[in-house]
């Protein structure tokens, strides 16, 4: 009989409880890119002065229904840099809340990837702040699975690296 209470008690005190389960990741930031003196950093505001053009970064991983959910949003992050053949998903890259790039990711491999926006075709960017973004965003496309998900993991400064790449080379 004690085992039949403790069970209904239990069913009753579980069923009140609400589990967080969390199946998708984000970076979110915000880069300036000063053009007069070729600087591009993460800022917190975005304040007014005509030498420097602001751009939101977003960069989304949503599991597929193969993966398992977590409790946290570390939790995925420490599976996708653990476990990176395990993976199953879809990564995007936001740029002014504009989706640029996209690809599916099967067991740690990019399966299928679209590119949308191409401001350039023969990759010669200008030193513009349009030059700059496909810059990036083509050097974020490039990458394979492996330097994607160190990407995902590492935050938002990787997406910071490749503004700060694309400034040096093309300025």
């Amino acid at each position: 009989m004690k085992k039949l209470l403790f069970g209904l008690i239990a069913a009753v005190l579980l069923s009140n409880l609400s589990f967080s389960q969390v199946n998708s990741t984000s970076i979110k930031g915000i880069i300036s890119v000063d053009l007069k003196n070729k600087l591009v950093k993460e800022v917190s505001e975005i304040s007014k002065n005509e030498d420097i053009v602001y751009s939101t970064i977003n960069l989304v991983f949503k599991c597929s229904d193969k993966m398992q959910t977590f409790s946290t949003e570390k939790e995925l992050k420490e599976f996708i840099s653990k476990e990176p053949t395990k993976v199953n998903g879809t990564v995007e890259l936001f740029v002014d809340n504009e989706l640029v790039f996209t690809t599916q990711i099967v067991d740690g491999e990019k399966t299928k990837e679209e590119v949308f926006n191409s401001l350039s075709t023969d990759k010669k960017y200008p030193c513009t702040y349009k030059g700059i973004r496909q810059c990036a965003i083509d050097g974020i496309h490039s990458q394979n699975w492996f330097e994607m998900a160190t990407c995902i993991a590492e935050g938002f400064n990787c997406v910071v690296v490749f503004y700060i790449n694309c400034t040096i080379d093309n300025c």
